[in-house]
C-alpha cells in the first residue's frame, strides 16, 4: 500500500482500487473505476464509449444504436451483420455471412463458396449455370456455361442442362451429350431399314388378325346354316310321322262323304 499527501488529502491506493479520505472540509476521487467519470465517480461513461477513464469506443460492430457495456466493452444486444462475438469484432468464417453469421454462402458462388460477410453477394464469378449476385438463378432455358453465355445445340428437343449444355433426347439424326454429333449415313440406313422391317412386321401382323376374323365369320355362318338345313331334313325324313298324317287325312275325307250321300250304298 502507498500513501500520498497532496495539500489537504491523502489517498491511499491499495491495487487497482483508489479511495480518499479527508483530511480538510472535502473529498473527491483521483482516479475511477472503469467505466466511470467526475470527481465523486458517479458518471458513466456517455454513449459509445466505455474502460478506465472513457478512453476506449465501443465496436462499430455493435448494433444496438453502437452501444456497449460500459464497464466491460461488451455489445448490448445483436452484432452488426457480417460480426460476431461479446464486442462484434470477429468477422464471419469463411461460407457463413449476415446477422451473427448464421447465413451460408450460396454453394453456386465459384471463389471456394465465399462471400461478402454483410450482403451474401458471392465473391467473383458464379458456378457455370447460374446468375444474379448470390448466384442463385438458373440460366434461362437455352443458354448454359459460364455467365450463362453458351448457347444450347440447335439439335436438343428439350431445353439443354444449364451448367454443361448436356441434353436428350436429340433430333433425329445426331446424337452425343449435346446432340451435335451427325449419325454416319451407314448408321442412318439401318436405322431407316430397321424402322421399315417393323412397320412391315406390324402390317402383316395386322393383315393376319384381319383374315383370321373374316374366317371365322364365315365358318360360324356355315355352322348356322347346316344346323338349320338338318332340322328340315329331319322333319321330311320321319316317315312314320307322315303315315300317320295321311290315314288321318283319308279317314276325315270318307266320314264327310258318308255324312253328305247317306243311301249313296
Amino acid at each position: 500500500m502507498k500513501v500520498f499527501f497532496s495539500g489537504y488529502y491523502m489517498v491511499f491506493r491499495l491495487h487497482w482500487f483508489y479511495f480518499g479520505i479527508t483530511l480538510g472540509n472535502s473529498c473527491v476521487c483521483l482516479l475511477c473505476k472503469s467505466g466511470y467519470l467526475g470527481q465523486y465517480c458517479t458518471e458513466a461513461c456517455r454513449k459509445g464509449m466505455w474502460g478506465e477513464q472513457c478512453k476506449n469506443y465501443c465496436s462499430p460492430n455493435c448494433d444496438s444504436n453502437k452501444r456497449c457495456n460500459v464497464t466491460t466493452g461488451d455489445c448490448l444486444g445483436d452484432c452488426r451483420a457480417g460480426f460476431y462475438g461479446p464486442k462484434c469484432e470477429t468477422k464471419c468464417k469463411i461460407g457463413t455471412w449476415g446477422k451473427n453469421c448464421l447465413s451460408n454462402c450460396s454453394p453456386n458462388c465459384d471463389s471456394n463458396q465465399s462471400c461478402d460477410i454483410l450482403t451474401g453477394d458471392c465473391l467473383g464469378a458464379c458456378k457455370a449455370g447460374y446468375l444474379g449476385p448470390q448466384c442463385q438463378t438458373l440460366c434461362p432455358p437455352g443458354l448454359y456455361g459460364l455467365d450463362c453465355q453458351d448457347n444450347c445445340s440447335e439439335n436438343c428437343l428439350h431445353p439443354c442442362d444449364s451448367t454443361d449444355g448436356h441434353c436428350s433426347p436429340c433430333r433425329p439424326g445426331y446424337e452425343g451429350e449435346s446432340c451435335q454429333k451427325a449419325v454416319p449415313l451407314r448408321r442412318k440406313e439401318e436405322t431407316s431399314n430397321s424402322f421399315n422391317f417393323v412397320h412391315f412386321g406390324i402390317g402383316v401382323a395386322s393383315l393376319a388378325v384381319a383374315v383370321a376374323i373374316v374366317f371365322g365369320i364365315l365358318v360360324l355362318r356355315r355352322s348356322l346354316l347346316g344346323r338349320r338345313r338338318t332340322r328340315v331334313c329331319n322333319i321330311y325324313n320321319q316317315p312314320d310321322v307322315i303315315s300317320s298324317d295321311m290315314n288321318q287325312y283319308v279317314n276325315n275325307q270318307n266320314q264327310s262323304e258318308l255324312e253328305e250321300h247317306p243311301y249313296q250304298n
